[in-house]
């Protein structure tokens, strides 16, 4: 694979506009919905948007997390992932396994995560760690 074919995000750095998504009252960046669009994973923001009320009605109101998405690295279940939310200081809050999904992991850039934080909708604002 080529470095052509990863998905670029360096050029998101703050954000200047949002978009709401899905549902929820829930917010992206320019940088998260790039990445929603480029990758065609909106149902991703929208799992996400999901788990974080979950974990509110099952008493973890969170203000911050982190959420990273992992390959299952089983040959047998090569079709599935796993979602990881986290507090922020890498103590895992949640899992959640993905049964089957298209996305292209390979071009996806080393690391990536998408950070939530708590808006003034009480809602959270997905954004990328450049974007902070």
């Amino acid at each position: 694979m080529t470095a052509a074919n990863k998905l670029d995000l360096s050029q998101f750095f703050g954000s200047a506009s949002f978009q709401r998504f899905g549902l929820t009252r829930d917010i992206s960046s320019e940088g998260v919905t790039h990445f929603a669009e480029e990758m065609d994973a909106f149902w991703l923001l929208d799992t996400i948007s999901a788990l974080l009320v979950e974990l509110k009605m099952n008493g973890k109101d969170l203000d911050f997390a982190v959420v990273k998405i992992q390959k299952n690295t089983d040959p047998r279940n090569d079709d599935d992932a796993r979602i990881v939310i986290e507090d922020g200081n890498y103590e895992m809050i949640h899992t959640h396994n993905v049964e089957f999904t298209d996305l292209d992991f390979t071009r996806l850039p080393d690391n990536f995560q998408i950070w939530c934080g708590r808006n003034e909708l009480d809602s959270f604002t997905l954004y990328l760690p450049s974007e902070h």
